[in-house]
């Protein structure tokens, strides 16, 4: 670390957490004991990640050092490419080099320089090597010796995925395919609902082709093949006709609440506030695609009474210039809820409250100028709180009665 820049006072307080580490095992729930390691932090310490990547940047700054010296010649994907001396990926490492006695005996040097410094050997068991076609059988042998591990022809996966894909790319992602069937064979189908199976279906078979799409780009072969073998969920499919079917039918019995009428037709839409919501009869010469926009002035933002009067009928003229316009340009679609004029709502607010005054001949208590905390009403009588509000950017209005 301190080669690396790291403050010495980090340096410190890291090493403090390395050293002053301690464990208990837990017996029938219970910590006991009090074990203290001689050899850092186990593997599974939060801390153990970020400490062994400290230590892969100085074998790679090692290897890095080895290709600048221009001891070892890594690999190029194309002609003109960079060269690629190491990939690591967590505790694997791949390093590239050429099938010379000079660049394998490099390696070994750096190899061995990283064990003494850190503490780690490398596990020969799990180390292979992987030569080109263009190497001959006598670099192979010569390598091999030298480095005392086998050969192998191809990788076939790395974390669960195809290291190498041929041109026969349907026959190397062909194991996706074999995964999901060996999940469904797998499921005691019998035993679960239909929305087990769908849950199913979503949390462990779409994830295998996922995980591989994150990589590769499937054929559309492939695709098709695993639909295939995915029973068909018939309950999801009917449930959504269902729902499309109850669209249509809402909709005939919905009705527009006029905004700027842009996406409201005149004579097809129902927009009226009577049973069928449409235009009965008309002497208009509008158009059959005639939006209610149309009928509206941009000016004042209200009705065009005179080019109501001329394309319509007076029962039809009434009741188009009584609906009110709201100021926001939004169209609504409401279920049976037929627009009330202004004039209806005053009135009704005076019938309710003419009602309200007449229902009880209590008499009114005196006003306190003293806050009281709240009480329930007496076995006889009823508490009614109530308000009601008018919009005016959208002449609408609306009252609310609690009991």
């Amino acid at each position: 670390m301190e080669k690396m820049g790291f403050h010495s006072r980090w340096v410190g307080w890291i090493m403090e957490c390395i050293k002053s580490v301690t464990y208990s095992v837990l017996i029938n729930g219970e910590p006991r004991g009090y074990i203290v390691p001689t050899r850092g932090i186990r593997q599974g310490d939060p801390l153990s990640p970020y400490l062994f990547l400290l230590c892969s940047e100085g074998l790679s700054d090692f290897i890095e050092q080895a290709v600048n010296e221009r001891y070892i010649k890594g690999f190029s994907l194309c002609k003109h490419g960079p060269k690629i001396s190491h990939l690591f990926f967590a505790d694997d490492s791949l390093l590239f080099c050429r099938a010379r006695e000079e660049d394998v005996i490099k390696i070994q040097v750096i190899l061995g320089k990283y064990e003494v410094a850190l503490g780690q050997k490398i596990n020969s068991g799990k180390t292979t090597i992987f030569f080109s076609k263009n190497v001959s059988m006598s670099a192979k042998e010569q390598v091999q010796n030298l480095l005392g591990v086998p050969e192998i022809r191809e990788y076939e996966k790395y974390l669960g995925l195809p290291a190498v894909v041929g041109r026969n790319k349907r026959a190397s992602l062909n194991y996706i395919k074999d995964r999901v069937w060996g999940k469904l064979q797998g499921w005691k189908e019998k035993l679960l609902s239909q929305a087990g199976k769908e849950v199913l279906l979503k949390a462990v078979v779409q994830v295998i082709s996922t995980f591989a799409m994150s990589c590769f780009r499937l054929l559309v072969g492939p695709c098709q093949n695993i639909e295939m073998l995915i029973p068909k969920s018939s309950s999801g499919s009917f449930t959504w006709k269902s729902i499309l079917w109850e669209r249509h039918l809402i909709e005939k019995g919905a009705q527009w609440r006029v905004g700027d009428g842009q996406s409201i037709r005149i004579f097809q839409d129902a927009w009226l506030p009577t049973n069928s919501g449409k235009i009965s009869s008309h002497q208009s010469d509008l158009g059959p695609d005639a939006t209610v926009a149309m009928l509206i002035n941009p000016a004042s933002g209200w009705w065009n009474t005179h080019l109501i009067d001329r394309h319509f009928y007076p029962p039809n003229a009434k009741l188009i210039k009584s609906l009110p316009l709201c100021s926001i340009p939004q169209n609504k679609l409401r279920l049976d809820e037929a627009s009330t004029p202004r004039g209806r709502i005053r009135r009704f607010a005076r019938d309710y409250l003419r009602d309200f005054k007449n229902l009880t001949s209590i008499p009114s208590c005196p006003v306190r100028t003293t806050p009281r905390r709240w009480c329930p009403p007496a076995d006889d009588m009823w508490k009614i709180n109530f308000d009601g509000a008018m919009f005016g950017e959208s002449d609408e209005a609306g009252i609310g009665v609690v009991i």
